[in-house]
């Protein structure tokens, strides 16, 4: 699938690519690669959240991933979604304004390959 992203120059972002605006999440994949790569200030540049959402996601994933949960699990699943989803909302908003780095940029698979090599 990503080699087909990268021969056909699909957008990282769909939502960016389509409406000009960077969607909440923008910058979080490519984040994740740097994270993943030890490169935390090229992943605090992709998006200020990254170290705290990165894991997080993985740890709701992971716990949502459980056949049975329990009310009280998923009243702290919800509560730590709905806080995450906040936090992101308010980076978006904070950087839409010009703070944090302003927007990141919407790039294309192959140019971000490109750019990280």
């Amino acid at each position: 699938m990503v080699v087909t992203a990268v021969l056909t120059g699909f957008p990282l972002c769909p939502f960016g690519s389509v409406t000009g605006v960077p969607c909440p999440g923008c910058g979080l994949g490519r984040a994740t690669v740097a994270l993943v790569r030890g490169d935390l200030d090229l992943a605090l540049h992709l998006h200020p959240l990254a170290p705290i959402a990165v894991p997080a996601l993985a740890a709701l994933a992971v716990a949502a991933s459980r056949p049975i949960l329990s009310a009280r699990r998923r009243r702290w699943m919800n509560g730590c979604a709905a806080l995450l989803l906040t936090a992101l909302l308010g980076v978006w908003g904070a950087r839409l304004m010009g703070a944090l780095g302003g927007p990141p940029h919407v790039d294309t698979y192959a140019e971000f390959l490109e750019r990280i090599r």
